[in-house]
């Protein structure tokens, strides 16, 4: 009975011994996230954005644009069967 009982106890504080360690992991992981955060925020104002919104918005909209002019292109090349 007392062996069993050790045996849980153990059980027990081998899991406890690995949540400490996942729980340092995932601060380590938001840590490195915020800093990762901190640094585009940094570039996006370099870059002239208020915010990494701003800057999201700005790529979504260069991106439309410039399907947008390679829609035209090729439409282009096919009225001239190219």
């Amino acid at each position: 009975m007392n062996q069993e009982l050790m045996q849980r106890v153990q059980a027990n504080l081998s899991k406890a011994d690995s949540l400490k360690v996942q729980k340092i992991e995932a601060e380590t992981k938001v840590k490195a996230l915020k800093e990762s955060l901190e640094e585009d925020l940094k570039t996006a104002k370099e870059l002239g954005y208020n915010s990494l919104e701003e800057m999201v918005a700005a790529q979504i909209q260069l991106a439309e644009s410039i399907k947008k002019e390679c829609d035209e292109v090729e439409k282009a090349f096919s009225e001239a069967g190219v």
